[in-house]
């Protein structure tokens, strides 16, 4: 792994940490985003979950709208692609949401 993809797996969950700072769930913060964040290092694989409009265990919102599984391993073009849309998609979370 590259220090260019740790350094956005790391902005990734600081961006995840700015816009979940408390829990998020509907019962409590409405149509608030929620991220989910995965990482299992004896795979090298990350999956990214955003459930844009809240998360319940309910459907349609136990669903995400946006997920990614991403072994961290393969082509480093690939990676850094699906890294980037991932940072792309919180920072407007984050502008929408604060």
């Amino acid at each position: 792994m590259t220090n260019e993809i740790k350094s956005k797996i790391l902005k990734i969950m600081e961006l995840a940490l700015i816009l979940n700072p408390t829990e998020t769930r509907r019962d409590e913060t409405g149509d608030k985003p929620t991220v989910f964040f995965d990482y299992s290092g004896h795979a090298g694989y990350i999956r990214i979950a955003i459930h844009s409009e809240g998360w319940s265990e309910n459907e349609p919102f136990a669903t995400p709208d946006k997920l990614w599984d991403i072994y961290l391993e393969v082509d480093s073009e690939e990676v850094n692609t699906k890294l980037d849309e991932i940072i792309d998609r919180l920072i407007q979370l984050i502008e929408t949401w604060g």
